[in-house]
């Protein structure tokens, strides 16, 4: 559990330090290890595998990625949200919701125990 903490914290500091027109927004892991980061202003979500490196991109057809998450029924779809805050009404797409099927499972939620 530790050196996959270590590894989410290396992501974020090296994509922090890395010059880039996004912001970071949110991000899910997944049962292989990997990282995936949505991109707020850059209309995609990064994967990092197990060793920090970039091996795929889920292009979204709208800039601002707020959130991303592994889900559905064996947890293998990439639900995507987009926010229209701020920008041009005639994206008619800003403010969606995506699905992007990805091959891999992610980590089954925590329920709390009260």
């Amino acid at each position: 559990m530790f050196s996959y903490l270590f590894f989410v914290f290396l992501v974020f500091f090296f994509l922090l330090l890395r010059p880039q027109l996004s912001t970071l927004s949110s991000s899910s892991a997944a049962s292989d290890l990997s990282h995936r980061q949505a991109l707020y202003g850059g209309g995609a979500v990064h994967r990092y595998d197990a060793e920090g490196r970039r091996d795929a991109v889920v292009e979204v057809p709208t800039v601002q990625v707020t959130a991303c998450t592994l889900g559905g029924p064996g947890l293998d779809q990439l639900f995507i949200t987009t926010s229209r805050q701020g920008l041009d009404p005639d994206d008619p797409l800003a403010g969606c919701l995506f699905r992007a099927d990805v091959g891999v499972r992610g980590l089954p939620a925590r329920e709390f125990a009260g």
